[in-house]
Order: structure tokens, then sequence, then C-alpha cells
């Protein structure tokens, strides 16, 4: 840990009552004077840690969520969880935020507090960090979780809708569709790639989400608080941390957003958890008529085999839109051309393209099954495979030798940081094509000639 000086400012602020309060939640024994090396050694443990968050309420784990580890914050911070006046100076105003924070959180050994800050009250100067070794000890913040052996069925119905309406040619809105363009499958002005379709689908998530706040008859237009932060992250957060047979229900994610929104929020939470699951974040169970969620993530499954979604034909494959997973359809964005014909989606692998992602492609189940049932490409990539490390084709780099030393130590300065740029045994360079102009007038500028062969 870190915060080394600041637990040691902490024994110098607390009286040596709280001293031991600490260390009885923390469960280490206190029938001895504690000194400022023990509680230094024993807070920055993992001793106890445990035990005191299980005593926090699931509002606290959640308010915690949202807290930068590791960064001093004043009490301000913590009026989402324990409410403060409205009016009056920054001590009248958050006095009893302070004092919450105190016995429920600093007492308990969660929260480290110091006061080497400036600040024009003795409130403003006090600092809580609430260290990243436990944050990663939060468990998700819901009161109601159920365990079992449950299939979580998948039910991401918009994302997959997204991906089954491919445009032949730019759409209106080229940042929220699929698209085809001069063979290549692009999302978002780029060619189809899962970081920017996931960018896509939490953005979409976070607009429904304050759409539904704004809608919602608890909206209060002067609660900007909300705006501070990124609502996605914290709710993903949450859900994983749930283990891999719990689940939880919509009630249950109250506790966030009580803790963003206020009490009276009004937003219809088990519509944002079917909105969620819709767009691949989750997957649902039904248990006694009443739906129960948790973490799946869509983008990073692959349970099916390539035989599954492609379709050998006359020297290409039909692509089965509403099967294949995410990361696949990015593997063949990368190595593929897309096109459509009588509504049907078809892939042809580019070989050029192929080849620049081969060493990191060529051991999946899609590419195997790429090259078994498209003879023109088995036959090229063993070709490739034949000649791996025997040879070594450039057509697009040049040799040069270099007698002078002086030159040499300037096109060293000048190329230092290049990956244009190769120094070769016995005085000669190597360097692409496209470099040879400015080289050739840096050797003009040092005051030499190049010397040029004739075939």
């Amino acid at each position: 840990m870190e915060h080394t000086w600041k637990i040691k400012k902490m024994y110098k602020l607390l009286s040596a009552t709280e001293i031991k309060t600490i260390c009885k939640n923390r469960k280490l024994p206190v029938n001895q004077h504690i000194t400022e090396d023990t509680f230094k050694n024993f807070f920055s443990s993992s001793v106890g840690v445990d035990y005191a968050i299980s005593q926090l309420s699931p509002e606290e784990v959640a308010a915690l969520l949202l807290i930068k580890a590791d960064e001093g914050v004043d009490a301000s911070n913590y009026g989402m969880l324990y409410p403060s006046q409205t009016y009056g100076t920054f001590t009248q105003k958050y006095q009893d935020t302070y004092k919450s924070i105190m016995q429920n959180l600093v007492r308990k050994g969660i929260l480290i507090v110091d006061d080497n800050n400036s600040g024009d009250s003795k409130l403003e100067r006090i600092r809580f960090t609430f260290p990243n070794e436990f944050k990663n000890k939060l468990p998700a913040p819901f009161l109601e979780i159920i365990e079992g052996h449950y299939q979580a069925e998948a039910c991401d119905i918009s994302l997959r809708n997204k991906i089954c309406k491919i445009y032949n040619g730019q759409p209106a809105n080229i940042k929220t569709n699929l698209y085809i363009e001069n063979g290549l499958l692009q999302f978002n002005s780029g060619i189809f790639k899962l970081s920017a379709f996931d960018k896509w689908r939490k953005e979409s998530l976070e607009q429904y989400i304050i759409k539904e706040y704004k809608n919602s008859k608890g909206y209060n237009g002067k609660n900007t608080f909300w705006k501070q932060f990124d609502l996605v992250k914290v709710l993903l957060d949450a859900f994983t941390r749930l283990k891999t047979n719990q689940f939880t229900s919509s009630e249950s994610i109250n506790s966030i957003f009580k803790v963003i929104y206020g009490d009276q929020h009004g937003i219809n939470l088990e519509d944002v958890l079917i909105k969620t699951a819709e767009l691949g974040f989750l997957g649902r169970i039904t248990l006694d008529n009443k739906n129960y969620y948790q973490y799946k993530n869509t983008l990073e499954e692959e349970s099916l085999q390539a035989k599954d979604y492609l379709i050998s034909e006359a020297g290409r494959f039909i692509v089965a839109l509403n099967k294949i997973p995410c990361k696949a359809l990015e593997q063949l964005s990368a190595s593929c051309n897309f096109t459509i014909e009588n509504k049907k989606t078809y892939i042809t692998p580019d070989f050029s393209r192929l080849v620049q992602i081969y060493h990191t492609f060529k051991d999946t189940d899609l590419f195997i099954h790429l090259k078994n049932n498209l003879k023109s490409l088995s036959d090229r990539i063993n070709e490739i495979e034949e000649k791996h490390g025997k040879v070594l084709l450039h057509s697009n780099l040049l040799i040069a030798k270099i007698n002078d030393f002086k030159l040499l130590a300037s096109l060293t300065k000048a190329y230092a940081d290049s990956n244009k740029f190769l120094f070769l045994p016995n005085d000669y360079i190597a360097f692409v094509q496209e470099e040879r102009t400015n080289i050739e007038k840096l050797i003009a500028k040092s005051g030499f000639t190049v010397k040029k062969f004739i075939a």
C-alpha cells in the first residue's frame, strides 16, 4: 500500500479509543497498546478487510464503487451517501456527513483519514482515502443475490439486430450502423472493430438510462450529481463482482441508482436491465415469474464453431449474421472482403490482408475452416508455411553503403527512433522507399553526393 504517511497521520489524528475501535473492527487483538508502526503495518495488510466490508450496507458499497481509489477527497464527496445540509458554510453543510463517514467507514477500518491539506476550516482540510487494495475486495452492492447452477439466457436482441442490418454502402449515420464500402466491413468510419462497437453499445445504454430518468416522475432538473459518473461503467462493475453462479434482481440494483440519482429517482429498473441484456451485457434467468440477471458479455463469447455460421459456396462463404460471434466478425472484417447479394452477406478471404494477421490468426477455428474449405487459399497458405524462415522478400526496401563516419552519425541522429530505417553490418543501411528523398537531401546537406548504380 502506498499510503504509509497517511496512515501515520491518521494514527496521530485519532484518539486511542478510535484506534482500538478500528483494530476491533478489523479483527486485531486490542488488549495491548498499539504503536504507530504496529497500526501502520496492520492497517496496510488485508487482515480483517473482508469482515469490515461485510458490515457495510449495499448503498455504502455502491458509493465506494463510485469513489476514486487512492485519491484523497473531502467530506462533500460522501454527501451522496450521507445527506448533507443544503445551505451554510462548508462545515455547516457537511458536519453531519463527516460524522457518518467517521462512524461508518473510518472506524470500521475501511478509509484512511488525514488533514495534510489546505482549506479555510478544519473540516475542509480533512481528506478521506479509499485504498485500491480495499476497493478490489468490494462485493456486488446488491441486497438480493440468489445462487444456483442455472444457464443464463442470452437476450442480446438489440446487439444482434445491429449486426444483421449491414448496409451496402454508406448509411445516413455511419457512427451507429455497419456498412460495406469498397469490400470492407465498416463501422464508425473505420474497419469494424469490437472496441468501436463496444463504445457504441455503452453510449446507447447510457443514453437510454438518462432518457428514462428525465422522463420519470422523480426527475429533478437541479440534481446534476449523476453527470459526474460513467453510469454504465459503474453498473457493469457491480455485476462483474457477482460470483459465477450468482444472480440478482432489478430491485437489488436500486442501491446504485439511489446513490447516483437520489431516493426518489423514479427509474424503471427492470426496463433498464432488459435494455442492458438486449445490448449483450447481461444474461437472464426466470424463476417464479421473476427475472434475475448476471454478467454475460456477448462480445467476449465464442461458443459457436465456424462451420455453424459460415457456408462455403463457389470460392466464397455466406455469413449467417444471426449466429456469428462478434469476435469472429471482427476477424473476418480484418481478413476478408464483404459483399451483399440477394439479401445475403458473402465474404471472400483477402490474401494480402490475411497474411498481415496470419501469425495471430492461423491457429483459430475460423482460419482453419477458411483454409480447409477454400483450395486457392489453402494452396497459398501452404506455400507461405513451406518458405517460412527460409525466404524473406521486401518490395519496398532500399539498401545503401555509407563510407563516411560523420555522415553515418548524422543518419543515426536523424533516424534514432524511426521504424523506417535500419542499420546493417559493414556500414550498410536499409530504409523504406518513401524515405529516399529525405535521405538524399540529408546527404546533400552534409556535402556528399549519392552514387547511383545503373543496371
